[in-house]
């Protein structure tokens, strides 16, 4: 990073840069977003939907007293492929998500392939191309150039 006179600030300058952004920028409070989880709980929501025909439901309540868990079938099967796939994640984390995305209805009228357009898609190992799933066709491809952070 260069200052305004093209010169490298010395390491006092950006240490009082620090402080000044340390002083304006506030925290959070709570865990942050994780994004990732969140998009693959949205599919499973959609394919359990898609497939079962019943929605993915869950509360944060249980005989008013605060026990999150998974009221529907669809919302049992989110927590076990979840539980499989790493247990630390809580089952608060994933109730949380399945309520957020109902109330937006961030999976309304959505299915599975919305959320994973390549499932069953494969790259063939001899000549690196790509063999879409019945159903889909690629009309355009462009390599996006590196992003390089300095």
């Amino acid at each position: 990073m260069d200052s305004d006179d093209g010169r490298t600030p010395t390491p006092e300058e950006m240490l009082g840069l620090c402080r000044e952004l340390a002083s304006k920028v506030k925290p959070f409070r709570g865990r942050p977003a994780h994004s990732v989880l969140t998009h693959h709980v949205h599919g499973l929501m959609a394919l359990v939907q898609e497939t079962c025909g019943s929605p993915a439901t869950a509360s944060r309540t249980r005989n008013s007293v605060y026990d999150p868990h998974m009221v529907s079938l669809g919302g049992q099967v989110i927590e076990t492929v979840f539980r499989g796939i790493d247990p630390a994640i809580s089952v608060t984390a994933l109730v949380n998500i399945v309520l957020n995305a109902r109330s937006l209805g961030a999976t309304e009228g959505k299915r599975f392939r919305d959320f994973f357009p390549f499932y069953d898609s494969e790259f063939d190992a001899a000549t690196g191309d790509l063999t879409l799933a019945p159903g889909l066709r690629l009309e355009g491809f462009e390599l996006v150039p590196p992003i390089y952070c300095s």
